[in-house]
């Protein structure tokens, strides 16, 4: 799921990408966002095509503590990938 939000800085556009789901009814070892497709992470296409949005400025993932790892490196391989903040939570 994606969703873009304003911060309290009216001119700064931001999204935020949520890819802490269990993927439970997919099943598989390996949650959706980090399946590969073409050789890449989906979430690295994923942060490569909004890194393209004009006018954004800031990109935050959210992920889960134990996955925050592969979503740093699925970032690392995306195009435009300079600044792009990843966040884990705690339930």
């Amino acid at each position: 799921m994606v969703a873009s939000a304003q911060s309290a800085n009216r001119n700064l556009k931001s999204i935020i990408i949520v890819a802490a789901g269990s993927s439970s009814r997919m099943g598989g070892k390996v949650r959706k966002p980090y399946l590969k497709l073409r050789g890449k992470p989906i979430l690295t296409w994923t942060v490569s095509s909004l890194s393209k949005v004009a006018g954004l400025q800031q990109i935050i993932i959210v992920t889960r503590p134990e996955d925050r790892k592969l979503a740093a490196a699925a970032v690392k391989l995306a195009e435009g990938s300079d600044g792009i903040l990843v966040a884990s939570y705690e339930t």
